[in-house]
């Protein structure tokens, strides 16, 4: 027989009707079905896939990227325009040097990066972590990023990384007579 779409001799058909008569068991992690195939382990590779894939894109444009070593200026390299917030008032916006720091780091250069922005170091580490769970969750099927407990508050850390990170930056500005620009 020829197979359409919603056929039920159609493969895709069968998969899909044996994936949502799935039955969860302990932690969600292993969906038993008819076929005793491993419905959510399917889910989770693909979404490890996802993770480990975008994680890895991003570290791969950062190290693309040469640092500026001003410390700022070097998202202008993706096309973007320069930033008029340090042209307009001489001194850094809060996310100033984010993509100096993120290239930086991504390039082993953790002085550097840490000397440019603070939280663009600790973003690298957090896309580390991310890109090292979804290689987990590929290989091994099994959910892994529920045991980095996100939520919510992640946001807070984030936003107060950054702030602190742009005091730092304040700070080590004016300690070094960079800041303000004239």
């Amino acid at each position: 027989m020829h197979c359409m779409t919603t056929g039920p001799d159609c493969r895709i058909y069968r998969l899909l009707r044996e994936l949502s008569m799935h039955t969860e068991e302990a932690h969600g992690d292993t969906i038993s079905t008819p076929a005793g195939r491993s419905g959510p382990a399917l889910t989770v590779r693909l979404r490890g896939l996802a993770l480990l894939l975008s994680c890895t894109a991003v570290l791969a444009v950062a190290w693309s990227m040469n640092p500026r070593t001003s410390g700022y200026g070097t998202h202008q390299e993706l096309g973007l325009p320069a930033c008029s917030f340090i042209a307009r008032y001489g001194y850094p916006c809060p996310s100033c040097g984010m993509t100096t720091s993120v290239s930086a780091a991504a390039r082993g250069r953790l002085g550097e990066a840490v000397s440019a922005q603070p939280a663009g170091a600790m973003l690298v580490a957090a896309v580390l972590v991310f890109a090292a769970t979804g290689a987990v969750e590929l290989i091994s099927g099994q959910s892994a990023i529920h045991r980095l407990k996100p939520g919510l508050w992640w946001l807070g850390v984030a936003v107060g990384m950054l702030l602190l990170g742009w005091v730092w930056k304040l700070v080590w500005g004016f300690g070094t007579g960079q800041y303000p620009l004239h």
